[in-house]
């Protein structure tokens, strides 16, 4: 039997993410990023910036992966860099990367 190469509602699957995604604001959601930044003053993991975000329902959940797309993009961008240290999460009790705003914004 000859047997397509992908699995089963891989098809839909793909659809959907590439459909939500189009669908997402980026550019609002990395300015809202940066505002937050600026207002804190102190480097920020990306959990402490979506719990931030969240509390000013700016995002419907506190989830991490709520802007860590939008703050890899910015760290590619030259806005935000992490800035070479590390601290524990209050949520997850982990260390985690800190970003920084670079000098020129």
């Amino acid at each position: 039997m000859d047997y397509e190469k992908r699995l089963p509602g891989e098809a839909i699957t793909l659809q959907c993410r590439n459909e939500a995604y189009e669908e997402v604001d980026k550019e609002t959601l990395r300015n809202q990023i940066v505002n937050i930044m600026k207002e804190n003053k102190e480097p920020m993991s990306v959990k402490e910036v979506s719990v931030e975000m969240f509390k000013r329902h700016l995002i419907p959940n506190d989830e991490r992966q709520s802007c860590a797309p939008r703050m890899t993009e910015l760290s590619k961008m030259g806005i935000i860099e992490p800035c070479g240290s590390k601290k524990r999460c209050p949520h997850s009790k982990i260390k985690v990367s800190v970003y920084k705003l670079r000098k020129q914004i």
